[in-house]
C-alpha cells in the first residue's frame, strides 16, 4: 500500500528514506562520514508489507520512498557522532564518500521484546 505524498513527477535529486511509524532510531558514527537526510516527507512511499518479518520486527511498520519538502535537513555526520531520529521523521543518506559505518539502536520498548532474538539466529 501506498504511504506519504503522492507526487506525479517528483524531482530527481531527492534522496531515498524511509520512517518508522513508531520506532525510535539512533546512529552512533563509528568511521567514515557521509550526509544524513532527516525531516521533511516521503515522497510516493509504500509501506512495509505485514509479512516483512525482519523489517517489522526491527523497525515496526515503515514507509520508505524519496524524502522532499522544505523543511529536509542535511548534515554532514563524522565518526564520534550521535543522531536520534524520533518515530515518524523520515531519514536517509545523500552522500557518502568512501563509507560509513554506523551502529544503529533502537530504544522504544514496545517494539523489541525481552527475549527477542533475529529470525536469522533460529536458523
Amino acid at each position: 500500500p501506498a504511504c506519504g505524498e503522492t507526487m506525479a513527477s517528483p524531482p530527481a535529486d531527492l534522496a531515498s528514506g524511509l520512517y518508522h511509524e513508531g520506532q525510535t532510531e539512533g546512529y552512533y558514527i563509528v568511521s567514515g562520514s557521509g550526509v544524513i537526510v532527516t525531516g521533511g516527507h516521503i515522497v510516493n512511499g509504500r509501506k512495509s508489507a505485514p509479512d516483512a518479518e525482519v523489517t517489522t520486527t526491527l523497525n515496526g511498520p515503515s514507509c520508505s520512498g524519496r524524502i522532499g519538502g522544505a523543511d529536509v535537513v542535511k548534515r554532514m555526520v563524522k565518526q564520534g557522532d550521535i543522531v536520534i531520529i524520533p518515530a515518524g521523521v523520515p531519514h536517509g543518506w545523500a552522500e557518502i564518500a568512501d563509507h560509513v559505518d554506523y551502529l544503529s539502536f533502537r530504544p522504544s520498548s514496545n517494539v523489541l521484546t525481552v527475549g527477542y532474538r533475529h529470525p536469522s539466529l533460529k536458523k
